[in-house]
Formats: C-alpha cells, sequence, structure tokens
C-alpha cells in the first residue's frame, strides 16, 4: 500500500479538536514556520484558529488557518457563524486589520483552510469567487489544503528530513500491515523508534533541530499507527507502544542532553496528552468486558493466565491514574479513573495476591496510585487484603507467588511437580513493598500484622528491595541494552514503628542514586518511572510512594 495512502486514510479518521488542531502546528514547525498562536479552545479569534510566520528571502509572511474537519460541504461553506465564509471574510477583515503583529502591515498574508477532507464540487465555485474576493485586498490570497495536500506535507517534512534513512519508513509500513498480529506489530514500532531516535548519544548527538524533527517523525508515525489500530477495532497496540514512546523519547532527550529545551517538552507533554486519551478511550471500550469476572476466566481459564490479564490491566489503570494526577484535570475524572481502579479489587478478589512476585509492580503501582488521590480506604484496604491472603497461602502452602516469574516453574507448580512446596518461594519483594507503603500512609496495625502474623511464617523465604540507579531513564531508549539500572538488597526484618520502616525505606545504601538524582524528578515527571516499572517490568523505587503523597497534597492546596 502506498505510504500517501496510509497518511489520507489517517487523516480521514482525525477529529478536529485534539487531533487535527494538533498536528497543524507540528506540521507547521517541520516545515520552516514560527508557530505564533495555536488553535484553543473555544470560538476562534477573529475568524483564525492558528497563526504562523515563515521567513522568506524578502522577509516575513503570514499564514491565517481556518481549521474545518471532513469534507467541505454547503453547509459548512455558509452557515453562520463558523461557516467558512464567514469565517474567510473575518479573518481578511477583522483578524488582518486588528489582530496580526504590525509587522505583518506589508508582508504577503496566506488565508489558508485545513481540512481533512475534500472540498465538494457544490461548492468549488462558491470557493473559487471567494479566492478572487480575498486576492483583491493587497497582499492577500486564499487557499485549501485538503487530506491530499496535507498528507504531501506531511510525507515530505514529517517522513523525509526527519528520517534521513529508508528503513523507517519501512518498519512503520510493516508496523501498520499486521495490526492484526499485535506482537509483530508493536517490534515494527519499537524499530522505527530505533531507527529515528534509538541510537543517539551525547557524544554523536545531532542538532537540535534535527532532533526536534525525530521526535515529530516518531510522534506522527505512532499517531498513524494509533488510527490504524482504531480502524482496526484494537487500541491495545497503540496503547503500548504509546508508552514505548514516552520513554523514549525521555531517553534519548537524556543522552543528547536536550531534554530541557522547551522544544522537547512540548512535544513530549503533546505526545502524554494524545496517550492520556488514548488509555481513556481504550478503557471505555474493553473495562465492562475486564470488569466481568466470569466471561474473564471463560477467556482466560487458568489461574496463572487470568490473574496474567487482570495484573496487566491493573497495572496499566492505576498508570493511567497516576498521569491523570500529574496533569490539570478535572476533579470528576480522577475520582472516576479512581473507581474504574478500585473495581478491578472489588470484582477480581483474587488480584490482592499475585501469581508471580513481579505481579507486586502492578498491586505497587495501585496502590501508589491511590495515594497520588489522597485516596487512603482503598489503600488500607488493599494492603490488608494482600497480608491475609499472604498469611493464609503460607498456612496452606499453596497459591504462594512465583519468585522467578518463570512459565516453566508456573507450570510445575500446577502440576504439582515442585518439592518441597517453598521451591519457587524464596524470594519476596511483596512482604517489603506492603510494609514501605503501610508505613508512608502511617497505619501501624497493618505494619504489625506483616510484622507478627506474616514475617515469622516466611522461613527461609529472603525480603527484597530493589534500588534504582539514575541511569535507568537513559536505558529506556530503543537501542539500551537491560533496563535493571538498580540494585536489590536483602531485608533483615520489617522496622517496629512506621517511622522505623519508612526510615528504612528511604535511607538508600551509599551506591545507587538519591531521587534528585533522576531528572525525571527534577523534571516534575517522576510519572515515568511508573511507566518504567509496568512496561520494563521493574519495582517502584521506595521513595516513589512519598512523591505520591507529595502530588495529593499538592491537589488539595
Amino acid at each position: 500500500m502506498s505510504f500517501r495512502v496510509v497518511l489520507q486514510q489517517y487523516l480521514a479518521s482525525m477529529r478536529e479538536r485534539d487531533e487535527l488542531d494538533l498536528l497543524l502546528p507540528e506540521l507547521l514547525t517541520a516545515m520552516g514556520h514560527a508557530v505564533l498562536s495555536r488553535p484553543q479552545r473555544g470560538s476562534r479569534q477573529g475568524g483564525v484558529d492558528c497563526l504562523s510566520e515563515f521567513q522568506t528571502g524578502t522577509g516575513p509572511e503570514a499564514y491565517l488557518f481556518i481549521l474545518k474537519q471532513n469534507d467541505v460541504d454547503r453547509r459548512d461553506f455558509f452557515t453562520s457563524p463558523q461557516g467558512i465564509e464567514p469565517s474567510v471574510r473575518e479573518a481578511k477583515t477583522d483578524y488582518i486589520r486588528t489582530r496580526l503583529p504590525k509587522r505583518f502591515e506589508h508582508a504577503p498574508k496566506h488565508i489558508i483552510l485545513v481540512s481533512n477532507g475534500r472540498m465538494k464540487e457544490v461548492v468549488v465555485q462558491n470557493f473559487a469567487s471567494l479566492t478572487k474576493e480575498v486576492s483583491e485586498q493587497p497582499l492577500c490570497d486564499l487557499n485549501f489544503w485538503g487530506d491530499d495536500k496535507l498528507a504531501e506535507l506531511i510525507e515530505e517534512h514529517l517522513f523525509h528530513d526527519a528520517l534521513l534513512l529508508g528503513d523507517g519508513r519501512s518498519q512503520l509500513r510493516k508496523a501498520i500491515a499486521t495490526t492484526d498480529r499485535p506482537d509483530i506489530a508493536i517490534g515494527h514500532i519499537a524499530k522505527f523508534f530505533g531507527d529515528l531516535i534509538g541510537a543517539h548519544s551525547e557524544e554523536a548527538a545531532p542538532t537540535l533541530k534535527t532532533f526536534l524533527k525525530q521526535c515529530s517523525a516518531a510522534m506522527m508515525g505512532w499517531i498513524v499507527f494509533n488510527s490504524w489500530c482504531r480502524t482496526e477495532g484494537n487500541l491495545k497496540p497503540a496503547v503500548i507502544t504509546g508508552e514505548y514512546l514516552l520513554l523514549s523519547l525521555w531517553s534519548s532527550a537524556q543522552r543528547c542532553r536536550f531534554y530541557e529545551q522547551k522544544g522537547f517538552i512540548d512535544r513530549h507533554d503533546l505526545v502524554l496528552r494524545l496517550y492520556t486519551q488514548l488509555l481513556l478511550e481504550y478503557y471505555d471500550k474493553v473495562l465492562p468486558q475486564l470488569l466481568h469476572a466470569r466471561a474473564l476466566r471463560r477467556y482466560r481459564p487458568t489461574r496463572m493466565q487470568y490473574l496474567g490479564l487482570v495484573f496487566d490491566e491493573m497495572g496499566r489503570v492505576a498508570t493511567l491514574l497516576l498521569l491523570l494526577a500529574s496533569q490539570e484535570v478535572e476533579v470528576t475524572l480522577r475520582v472516576a479513573v479512581g473507581k474504574k481502579l478500585a473495581n478491578f479489587f472489588d470484582v477480581h478478589e483474587g488480584c490482592l495476591l499475585p501469581y508471580f512476585d513481579g505481579q507486586s509492580i502492578d498491586l505497587s503501582l495501585a496502590l501508589a496510585a491511590f495515594m497520588s488521590i489522597g485516596a487512603t480506604q482503598p489503600t488500607t484496604a488493599i494492603i490488608e487484603g494482600a497480608s491475609m491472603r499472604l498469611r493464609i497461602a503460607l498456612d496452606l502452602d499453596k497459591y504462594l507467588p512465583i519468585d522467578s516469574d518463570s512459565l516453566d516453574d508456573a507450570l510445575s507448580v500446577e502440576l504439582k511437580e515442585s518439592e518441597p512446596p517453598r521451591e519457587f518461594f524464596e524470594l519476596t519483594t511483596l512482604v517489603p513493598m506492603l510494609a514501605t507503603v503501610s508505613a508512608a500512609v502511617g497505619e501501624q496495625r497493618l505494619l504489625d500484622f506483616l510484622r507478627e502474623q506474616v514475617l515469622p511464617k516466611l522461613r527461609d523465604t529472603n525480603l527484597e528491595r530493589w534500588f534504582p540507579m539514575a541511569t535507568l531513564e537513559i536505558s529506556w531508549g530503543a537501542s539500551a541494552g537491560g533496563v535493571y539500572a538498580g540494585v536489590s538488597r536483602s531485608v533483615e526484618s520489617l522496622g517496629a514503628t512506621c517511622a522505623d520502616e519508612t526510615a528504612a525505606s528511604i535511607n538508600l545504601p551509599p551506591e545507587v542514586s538519591t531521587p534528585e538524582a533522576f531528572e525525571v524528578v527534577r523534571s516534575g515527571r517522576p510519572w515515568l518511572l511508573a511507566m518504567s516499572a509496568r512496561h520494563f517490568r521493574h519495582p517502584l523505587p521506595t521513595w516513589y510512594f512519598s512523591k505520591c503523597i507529595a502530588t495529593s497534597k499538592a491537589q488539595t492546596t
């Protein structure tokens, strides 16, 4: 399939709000324009949605953009007050005369009608008459950019200059062609990101301008893939790759030392915004099925499969709540997503006790998410439920989390081939994590239960905490090696009081990095660590929970 056809199909699926209005400034920037005003919610200002400046050899030129979703027909052309004809007239009179910066007074002014569709035959003559009328005003003209023109510009400015190699376009095309096989498609998108931004280092960094183009191309490639996944009715590959894109962009910007540049921050924020919207759309679609326990058990009949799916989605909903807690959104939206997360525990009580020890990561994300919005009751209920179930499992020597996270070991347990019963429960990160959170929320009763009712029953099972190094955030990139940039330490015992346990959790070993050493923390993006934990399967830092409490307090002040 022609790559331009793919772009046109993507453009046809776009909404004017939060999609077309986000694409246009990125495209203009890639074309060399300076974007002076971006589309905003509410009515247009003087008929114009977006204003940009383009420098030529003879001086600046002004571009005034009017956005329209879908094909342009008679109703769109004449309907007032948002009709195209009145908007163009307002742009060429009120906007140019009273709102345009004075430096454009004697400069060419281009009014551009932008649509992700085409102009219907019934309005072609009307548009031609309007074009003639605009051209009668000195230094003014009117043009139309439809889906074919936008696809041409995207291909030329976002997928040629930025990629500089043929493999990238090939990987994106392969990803789109294999959306019905998500694992393969996700692999191709990962290679696409790698071809763009994965090989950068501080020593061989591109110029800032080239890097920002590459970021825009990576973002645009993901958006196109996202749109194709929506068309195929399967958003999950887009969700997984969006998470990876956010991590890869930050990692590459870290290696190139561009992470503080406004151009990069704007693009990273835009991907975050689009990814958050995608997650909300994804869970609006799939949550009714995920919260139907009987249907889910039919779909995933074994305990291992069932809990694997539940923990995976629970961790992702928790990540969504952490993202919302870090953004300026309506409180009602945070509350609604918090209720969705709570519903997981109401419907799937089995997720209080992980099948694999690594699923403690998803449980910790849920706890962190509730803490980030100040939801104390579900936080304590989860800790208490998980502690009780673990104690019962220890009494029975059954259903203990498998510490290796290995499918082979899980089969051995399921077939009762493991002797002794705790052969695959020689290490746990679950108990120290529950103790850390109990202390963080000041629940001495829960900490005492872990010390007195659970700890004595562990016998030869080692407690372990994991501490990340600051180089972790560099290893998120597409071309990086392992992401486990940290050290593990055995825990001899749990603190007698909340203060003791908190001190043990935040007093880091001398060889590991402090929170302030992480650029994501200093830049106000600690949620990237939570996303990394979910995506790359490493424990949350012990100090992350205190950051969540601080986030909750900041929301209430």
